[in-house]
This record gives structure tokens, C-alpha cells and sequence, in this order.
């Protein structure tokens, strides 16, 4: 494909891996080649092909006929012969938000964004007789241009994987990173489906490590730096565009709020003394079954809120494993409770305790139990099929059952409530996003102090 196929140990972002290039030996490099470009055609190209491979992740083979990379959505050709644009394209293999109603209210507008690169380089590698070359022709190449150059073995598999290295450096955002390294693409991180970024971050996190890959590192050499100069320029015109870029099931954190405001109104209508005890019951577990998922960005699984005793409320913890079918990931893992999470998880024991207090009697006949515990009705539901049991026989119906509350179950439930058909995971992109929003402003702020 586009990629040399590396080792996977190749790809941690440590300083200490033998692939990583520091900054100054990066700026060696491109000075190296570019100085490359002023030679013979098919020399120029491979040198073009290397620059362009540290810009994009690219393989320089795959750049050497960069016109199956436009053909294949990799890169974007845009303007006229005689002014060219080139881009890469950043597309996120995410699932599309099906419901129209939804449509209007995605936190993120787009799944796509494109990254400008330098034209000309793009010129060297048309113009050169582009014989068949592999990765030994190019890497011959390399050495024979870095001798004496004491920046150690320069490879076609490392040059093409600074861009991950030195994104990742500058941001420390490892979904960052991958969206513009296009690592997204193999699923390679967990949530990568999850996230979303503004794409102004994008543009300006790719612009600073162009600034640092294409700024010479002395004022005494005589770089050609137009290219940059123009890639400042192009940029800047972009970044007056807004929006953001990922998971289109992330849902604007006004419309969250707004239905959450629906729910908080239907559940505390429907628990009043007044209310069946059925009405009571599942609407606040289904609002528990709503603040669990917003609190912890957990799956919506079966029986979500377990046992009163799974929580551990002296260290204030949660362990969770909600992907045991999972081949990449055996174990659970420990979510920390918030003290909001853990005030509703208080208010809704203390509900359950005064169902007990009120019906003990009804339900421990119902449902054939000597005692009626705080357990037996955690987290769980009473299913009557649509019917409020009045009478003895009506109670006794093989239709009305204890069950722990289930997606389905919830789904069914809350139609007419939320917009039909919602997904069941949409607490979990949005708390993605949420989160990565809210790092993101915490990075702005600390940057105004310093």
C-alpha cells in the first residue's frame, strides 16, 4: 500500500527509538535533499519523493507515482496546469450518522480535512523519466547523499515515520497524531472512532511541525524556504475556516444538555408517590442507566449498573470490563467516580430503600422472594409489555418480570422521549469529545499564563 511495512516496536513514540530523527538532524536532512533537487531529473524526483515522504507519512514509492495516490483519495490535486495545488487527505473510515434528524446536530461537521503540501516538489517527480524504483534503489541513494553527513543510517522507513515521531512530540494528542499521520485508518488506537478535533488544531499542529521541518537551522545556508513561505501563506488563508473533524454519533453539547433536560423532567415526573410503582421504578433506572453511561464513557451493556458492591466508594472507583469479546483487550479496566456520579448513585439508593419500605409486600409475592433487598431491584426494571398491573391476577401475569436494565430495553423506553431510533453508544462519542475539547482548553488557558 502506501506504507513500508514496519515492525510494530518501530512505531512507539519514544525518544530512545532508534527510527526517531531530533529536530536539528531532521533539518540536516532537508537541507541534504533538498540540496538533491538541483540535480539530475530522476535524482530530483527521489529527493522530492523523500521531502514530501517526511511531510506525509508517505512511502517514497508510493510518492514516486503519486498520481495513483490522487486517484486513490490519498492526496488531492486541485487549480490549473500552470498553478497546482496538492494536498493530503485525511479521511476517517467513521460510521456516518444515519438519523436525519440528527444530522444538524453533530458536534463534528466533517470526516474529511486536507493538509496543504508543497507543489513544487510535486513538479520534480513529474518531470523525472520515473523509471521502476524500489525501496533498495532509494535507500542505495541515501547513503551514498548522507556519507559523512553524521546523521546516522537515513532509510526510506524512517524518513517516513517523523511526521508520527514529531506530531506527537509537539502535541502529546495521540488521536491527533494519528489522524494526520492517517494511522486512523487500521484502527490502531482504542476510541479512535470515538474522537473529534476542530480543524483549525489540525492545521495548526501540521503548520508547526512544517515550521520546524523546513526553517533552516542556520541563517548562514542558503536554503530555498519558498516553499514554506507559500505553505505559511496557504494556511493562514485556511485557518479562517471553522468546524471540526470525527466521529459524526458525537452529538453538539447544547442538544446533550437539552435532552438530558427531557430526561431529568420525564424521570422526576414519573416518580412522584402518586405515580405505579412500575412508572417509578424504571424511570429512574433509566435515568441512572444514562448518568452512568455520561459519567464513565462506558458501553451500553447489559445489566450496565451491576451490584451496589462493585463500587468502591472508599477510593471512589469503578472496575469495568465491557468488552469481553474483545481479542486486543482480555481485561477491564478501573474508571474513577465523580462526585456527581456518586451524589445520583446516593439519591437513587435511597429511592430503591423507600420502593422497598412502600411495596416490600406486593413484590416479594410477585416476584416469589422472602426479602426484597437493595440488590434484587438495582439497576433493574420491572418489564410488564406496555400494561400497569392493578389487579392480583394482572400482577401475577408471566408478562411482568425483574430484569436488569438492557440497551434494548432502554431504547424501546425512551422513544417518544429522545429522537427515534438514537444510537445506543452516543454517550460514549460525545464524552470522547467532550473530554478532548475540554484538554484542548485547558491547553489554551495555561498557554495565555505563560
Amino acid at each position: 500500500m502506501y506504507y513500508t511495512r514496519h515492525r510494530q516496536r518501530r512505531h512507539v513514540p519514544f525518544i530512545t527509538n532508534p527510527h526517531y530523527l531530533a529536530p536539528d538532524v531532521l533539518k540536516q536532512i532537508v537541507y541534504v535533499l533538498r540540496t538533491e533537487l538541483n540535480g539530475d531529473w530522476d535524482n530530483a524526483a527521489i529527493a522530492a519523493a523523500c521531502l514530501l515522504s517526511l511531510l506525509t507519512g508517505l512511502s517514497p514509492i508510493a510518492l514516486m507515482d503519486f498520481n495513483k495516490l490522487i486517484q486513490d483519495g490519498v492526496l488531492i490535486q486541485n487549480g490549473s496546469r500552470k498553478r497546482r495545488e496538492y494536498l493530503l487527505n485525511l479521511n476517517l473510515k467513521v460510521t456516518e450518522q444515519k438519523i436525519k434528524s440528527l444530522k444538524p446536530v453533530r458536534w463534528n461537521e466533517e470526516m474529511t480535512h486536507q493538509l496543504h503540501l508543497p507543489a513544487a516538489w510535486f513538479d520534480y517527480i513529474e518531470q523525472a523519466s520515473n523509471p521502476k524504483i524500489s525501496s533498495g534503489d532509494i535507500n542505495s541513494e541515501l547513503k551514498k547523499w548522507f556519507a559523512n553527513q553524521f546523521v546516522g543510517t537515513i532509510t526510506v522507513e524512517k524518513l517516513q515515520a517523523q511526521l508520527y515521531f514529531h506530531i506527537y512530540y509537539e502535541t502529546y494528542n495521540e488521536y491527533l497524531t494519528h489522524v494526520i499521520a492517517r494511522r486512523d485508518i487500521k484502527h490502531d488506537v482504542p476510541g479512535i472512532y470515538y474522537g473529534g478535533l476542530p480543524k483549525a488544531q489540525l492545521d495548526s499542529s501540521y503548520l508547526a511541525f512544517l515550521e520546524s521541518a523546513l526553517t533552516p537551522h542556520s541563517k548562514e545556508l542558503t536554503e530555498d524556504t519558498a516553499e514554506l513561505k507559500i505553505l505559511q501563506q496557504q494556511f493562514k488563508v485556511q485557518s479562517a475556516s471553522k468546524g471540526r473533524v470525527g466521529s459524526q454519533l458525537a452529538l453538539d453539547p447544547s442538544f446533550v444538555k437539552e435532552q438530558f433536560a427531557f430526561l431529568h423532567r420525564h424521570c422526576k415526573e414519573n416518580i412522584q408517590k402518586d405515580q405505579h410503582i412500575i412508572n417509578q421504578l424504571n424511570a429512574y433506572a433509566c435515568w441512572m442507566w444514562h448518568v452512568s453511561l455520561l459519567s464513565m464513557a462506558r458501553r451500553p451493556n447489559k445489566n450496565l449498573l451491576g451490584n451496589l458492591e462493585d463500587y468502591c466508594f472508599e477510593l471512589k472507583i469503578l472496575y469495568v470490563n465491557d468488552k469481553k469479546n474483545s481479542k486486543a483487550r482480555k481485561d477491564g479496566r478501573f474508571i474513577p467516580l465523580s462526585d456527581f456520579f456518586l451524589k445520583a448513585l446516593q439519591n437513587y439508593t435511597v429511592f430503591l430503600k423507600q420502593i422497598i419500605e412502600l411495596y416490600s409486600p406486593l413484590l416479594k409475592q410477585v416476584f416469589a422472594k422472602k426479602k426484597i433487598a437493595l440488590n434484587d431491584l438495582f439497576g433493574k426494571v420491572i418489564d410488564s409489555k406496555d400494561i400497569l398491573p392493578i389487579t392480583v391476577k394482572e400482577w401475577h401475569s408471566r408478562k411482568v418480570k425483574l430484569i436488569p436494565l438492557s440497551r434494548n430495553w432502554v431504547n424501546l423506553y425512551m422513544e417518544g422521549i429522545f429522537p427515534k431510533n438514537m444510537y445506543s453508544n452516543w454517550l460514549r462519542h460525545f464524552d470522547m469529545n467532550f473530554l478532548m475539547y475540554a484538554e484542548e482548553k485547558e491547553e489554551k488557558e495555561k498557554k495565555k499564563l505563560l
